[in-house]
């Protein structure tokens, strides 16, 4: 009786080991083929992390290329400017831009100073005065631009100011213009267009619009030959305007 229980005891010790052996090697089996899955999982992140990243970069060098196609170029003779040379410019641009506007009936604020963007009066840096003739370049070409139209008034066109570094597009704002203007609503259509195809990025902020007629357009009925002719009244609307001025680093 005492050998039966020993063998049966023997047995079942052997039966323990081996099913516990097995189970040993399933867990060990079951832990590779976790870490399998773990490092699957890892490379398939890495590689889609990877290609998040190469698809930023390519993003950024095209919109980098794009953006330059709205640097201020200088014309290569007022890249080293003298202060004295510089105020010579700009007095010859306001010159031109009164005479431009007096041939179109353009009526200009008085007094005029282009935006009154000079550095007249202060000694200025190489530097500082190559940022101002961008800041002048590209307030005469605004200016130019809004004299190509005849037959309206501005009454106001002044500019402020204010350099701020845009890290993320490598670019710098230049400062804002307010431009103030009573004129029709199909010339500043035209306006407007010629602003938003500019050769340089100009960010127009705001825009307000006001009848100068608080009833609405005048309607003129005119009867000719049997036939009623309504004509629409050419009421000026004032309309004001921010444009922030951008420069793109090279």
């Amino acid at each position: 009786m005492n050998t039966v229980a020993l063998l049966l005891a023997i047995g079942w010790s052997i039966k323990t080991v081996v099913d516990y052996s097995k189970a040993e090697k399933n867990y060990e089996i079951l832990l590779k083929k976790e870490e399998k899955v773990k490092k699957s999982l890892s490379r398939s992140r890495l590689d889609e992390l990877k290609r998040a990243h190469e698809e930023d970069v390519l993003i950024e060098n095209f919109l980098s290329q794009w953006f330059k196609n709205y640097q201020i170029i200088l014309p290569r003779e007022r890249l080293f400017e003298s202060q004295e040379q510089f105020e010579d410019q700009w007095q010859r641009d306001i010159i031109a831009i009164q005479e431009k506007a007096k041939k179109r009936f353009v009526t200009l604020p008085v007094p005029f100073y282009l935006g009154n963007s000079q550095p007249q009066g202060a000694t200025h840096s190489p530097e500082e005065l190559l940022q101002h003739s961008k800041e002048e370049f590209h307030l005469f070409w605004i200016a130019d631009h809004l004299c190509e139209y005849p037959n309206y008034q501005i009454e106001e066109f002044t500019y402020k100011k204010d350099f701020k570094r845009l890290e993320f597009i490598n670019a710098e704002t230049l400062g804002s213009l307010i431009i103030v203007i009573r004129i029709n609503e199909s010339t500043f259509q035209k306006i407007l267009n010629g602003i938003l195809a500019s050769p340089y990025y100009l960010i127009i902020e705001n825009i307000t619009i006001e009848n100068n007629n608080k009833i609405g357009p005048q309607h003129l009925l005119e009867e000719k030959n049997d036939s009623i002719k309504k004509i629409l009244g050419g009421d000026k609307l004032k309309i004001s305007m921010k444009i922030t001025l951008l420069d793109f680093s090279t």
